[in-house]
């Protein structure tokens, strides 16, 4: 419990992958960090022969924003665990989980596991170009429990572009099944956050939805979620996901904000304050949909992702949204 402990425990970190090929359109690993770049088979049995040794510890934590994306992920996981580590591993995505990956982690001590749906319905997770089927999702949590993975956290986005009730009332329906599939609520961890615009990605244009908006749809699913007996529901909080999003799209003049909020203790009071101070209000940042041609605070810097390609994504979700 020491506030000087890992993050990740102790354990000997290994990164798997760079990047992410995906293209996720919320997420700016996706845009900002391509090529995805894959670490050499050989090469990581070598560090994880080696790197426990010197570091002194049982344990093997993977990182990579698309570690199951590895193409020897699974041989991988088993290569870890048959040399006698512990092991631990990121969320994983559905479409890739298996029976053999499921029992090499049971194997390696991780008792839970990690997946992330989104979104409700199918229709949207199309928009925001994570096209996983409801089939999918409960075949992976169906497999975690049959392999004898204790717990299973799933996290959302509230408020993504196009999100209706109907896609609320999907993630309320889709852990009724999930719950069903033999996990009690008090084995399974369900986590929302706000959807927050990135820059370089194809939803840096799109605005978040009021303060106002998005605490009534936490309260929705909190509400039909504690209605099927999950009493704890792990969000961020709206004041903080408004104050995040000035943060990415925010331009220079958020710095005396950033430098006077740092020296008066950085709660929610500071920023307050400091908005009131410099006659700044962050949701002129943060709600404000912006025209295709306007020039963004980063549009000078070169991310290697082209403008055009972005407003092709951007325009394809629209059409997502309008045709489904």
């Amino acid at each position: 419990n020491s506030p000087f402990a890992p993050v990740f425990g102790k354990s000997f970190l290994l990164e798997v992958v760079r990047g992410c090929n995906r293209g996720c359109r919320f997420c700016l690993i996706g845009f900002q960090n391509r090529p995805m770049r894959i670490r050499g088979f050989e090469v990581l049995k070598d560090l994880v022969d080696r790197g426990p040794k010197f570091s002194r510890v049982r344990k093997v934590s993977l990182i990579g924003s698309a570690i199951s994306d590895h193409p020897d992920f699974e041989d991988l996981c088993w290569y870890i665990v048959n040399s006698g580590f512990d092991i631990s591993v990121p969320s994983l995505r559905v479409d890739g989980f298996s029976e053999s990956i499921a029992e090499a982690l049971v194997k390696g001590g991780q008792k839970t596991v990690t997946f992330a749906p989104e979104a409700g319905t199918f229709r949207l997770r199309k928009v925001v170009k994570k096209p996983f089927t409801e089939e999918q999702i409960l075949y992976a949590v169906a497999t975690a429990k049959k392999c004898g993975i204790k717990h299973v956290k799933l996290y959302f986005v509230v408020g993504l572009p196009g999100e209706g009730e109907d896609d609320l009332w999907g993630i309320v329906d889709l852990i009724r099944k999930v719950i069903s599939l033999g996990y009690s609520p008090s084995e399974l961890h369900v986590s929302f956050t706000p959807f927050i615009p990135k820059p370089h990605t194809p939803f840096q244009w799109l605005a978040q939805f009021s303060l106002k908006e998005l605490d009534k749809r936490l309260k929705f699913i909190i509400k039909n979620l504690k209605a099927l007996g999950l009493n704890y529901v792990d969000y961020l909080d709206p004041r903080w996901a408004k104050i995040q999003a000035a943060l990415s799209l925010g331009d220079r003049k958020l710095g005396k904000i950033i430098e006077y909020v740092a020296e008066h203790g950085g709660g929610l009071g500071a920023w307050r304050r400091a908005q009131k101070t410099f006659g700044i209000n962050l949701t002129d940042y943060s709600d404000e949909v912006k025209d295709l041609d306007k020039e963004l605070p980063w549009s000078h810097i070169d991310v290697g992702v082209d403008k055009i390609f972005l407003i092709g994504e951007y325009e394809r979700s629209l059409e997502k949204n309008k045709n489904e």
